[in-house]
């Protein structure tokens, strides 16, 4: 979000990579289609999360200085913020409700 906000967008994309890349690591997959494979993301989340991931690579490996716009960028944090809520904050949630209700 700070390289959002300074206008970094193309490092911003790397970042939202390597945020997603600490995620399947954390949860003991070896990639993205791991994390689908596991039922620990949706195909919907994963095709987000596969427009992050591929985004990423245009960014650390394209030699254009315009290679991620500021739209772009704003919409690859959006979803690594619905994949990282989907994954870590909904899953508390949902316990925390049951366990109110019992």
């Amino acid at each position: 979000n700070l390289c959002f906000s300074v206008g970094a967008y193309r490092s911003c994309a790397s970042m939202c990579q390597i945020a997603l890349e600490a995620l399947w690591r954390d949860k003991e997959v070896s990639n993205l289609n791991g994390m689908k494979d596991k039922g620990i993301i949706s195909s919907n989340l994963y095709d987000r999360a596969n427009e992050v991931r591929l985004f990423g690579n245009v960014a650390k490996h394209e030699l254009v200085p315009d290679a991620v716009e500021k739209e772009e960028a704003e919409q690859l944090l959006a979803y690594l913020e619905a994949i990282l809520n989907a994954v870590y904050v909904e899953p508390k949630r949902l316990d925390s409700l049951r366990q109110k209700r019992e």
